[in-house]
């Protein structure tokens, strides 16, 4: 079977499931549903499914994250475009991006006004022998990906440096 996609709204009152969505699903009418929850994302189970219902759903789910790393490849590429970008070095800048994975003493991001939960990023002054922290001006970055995809991701050779850039800016990849 083909996957459709449905799209809806949430609300104060949360949101619904369109009757097609369900229908399509083989979900019947007051059938206990069980909704697994993590961050950004929400799955809708039954609450007891077969083994054949089981495959299907391990089938979709597959399928779902593999659409979802050829969108997040193909928005950052690979690591082969990478070479020839540094000149000199010939590296991906990948080792230089968990500049926010400094920690400061609480006391002091207290003393200089910097949120105690901010991200915090480093500039280098060469002249003055200088290493200025401050708070970070992105929300999330490479560090925030757990370290399990990071990896997975490194092991199709995707540009990470470019997934951090992504990271940074908050862009919208999907949707």
């Amino acid at each position: 079977m083909k996957n459709l996609k449905f799209s809806n709204w949430t609300n104060d009152r949360g949101f619904r499931i369109p009757s097609a969505a369900l229908k399509l699903a083989g979900i019947g009418t007051r059938e206990q549903l069980d909704f697994l929850v993590a961050k950004d994302v929400l799955v809708t189970l039954k609450h007891q499914m077969t083994a054949l219902e089981m495959s299907n759903a391990i089938y979709a789910l597959n399928k779902l994250t593999n659409k979802l790393l050829t969108e997040l490849t193909d928005c950052c590429g690979s690591c082969n475009e990478c070479v020839g970008e540094d000149e000199q070095n010939n590296l991906c800048p990948y080792g230089q991006i968990f500049e926010d994975q400094y920690r400061l003493d609480p006391i002091l991001k207290e003393a200089a006004g910097i949120p105690k939960d901010a991200k915090i990023m480093a500039e280098v002054d060469k002249e003055a022998h200088q290493v200025i922290f401050s708070e970070a001006d992105y929300a999330a970055s490479l560090s925030d990906v757990p370290q399990s995809i990071l990896d997975a991701l490194g092991d199709i050779d995707m540009r990470l440096c470019v997934l951090g850039q992504h990271l940074k800016k908050g862009d919208i990849i999907h949707g």
